[in-house]
C-alpha cells in the first residue's frame, strides 16, 4: 500500500510539473509600455523615485522587454533601419507582424485593402474556423474579403 501511494504522489508531481513547464513555453513576452515618466498621486511629473522612496514601483522604473520593431516589405522581407518605405512591420519581441495602413483622407477605398479609411464587418464562412457564427458578409467589405484582397495583391 505505501509503495502505491508513493507511486501515485510522485505520479501527481511529475504530472504538475509537466503542466508547469507547458504553461511556461505557451507564455509570450509582453513588451515594454515605454513609459517614462513618473507622477505623484496629484497626477503632477516628478522624478523617478528610487528603490525605498516613497512612489518607487511605478511602471516608468522597469524596462522589461524593451520595444524593437523591424521593417518588413509586402512579402516578409527584413528591411534595413532608414528604409522610408515599408508594408509591415514586426515585434520583435511579441513576433506579431502588423500592416501599415495607407491614405488616412476620409475617403474609402476597397481596391486597397491597405487604406485606413476602409472598416470592415466579421465574416468567416467557413464552420471549422468561424466558431459557430459565420458573422455579416458584405461586398468586398467583410474580414473574409479582406482577406482575399491582400493574398491578390501578395501574389501579383
Amino acid at each position: 500500500m505505501k509503495k502505491t501511494l508513493v507511486s501515485a504522489f510522485g505520479f501527481i508531481i511529475m504530472m504538475f510539473a509537466v503542466l508547469m513547464v507547458t504553461v511556461v513555453a505557451l507564455a509570450a513576452p509582453v513588451p515594454d509600455s515605454g513609459q517614462t515618466q513618473c507622477y505623484d498621486v496629484v497626477g503632477s511629473v516628478i522624478t523617478c523615485p528610487s528603490p525605498g522612496q516613497a512612489l518607487y514601483g511605478q511602471d516608468a522604473n522597469y524596462t522589461i522587454n524593451p520595444m524593437s520593431y523591424t521593417k518588413l516589405d509586402g512579402s516578409g522581407n527584413v528591411l534595413s533601419d532608414s528604409a522610408t518605405s515599408w508594408v509591415l512591420v514586426k515585434d520583435n519581441v511579441t513576433g506579431l507582424i502588423w500592416e501599415v495602413k495607407t491614405n488616412k483622407d476620409g475617403v474609402k477605398n476597397y481596391d486597397d485593402p491597405h487604406d485606413a479609411d476602409n472598416t470592415y464587418t466579421w465574416y468567416d464562412s467557413n464552420p471549422a474556423t468561424n466558431g459557430g457564427y459565420a458573422g455579416t458578409p458584405g461586398s468586398g467589405t467583410d474580414t473574409e474579403d479582406f482577406i482575399k484582397a491582400l493574398y491578390v495583391r501578395l501574389a501579383s
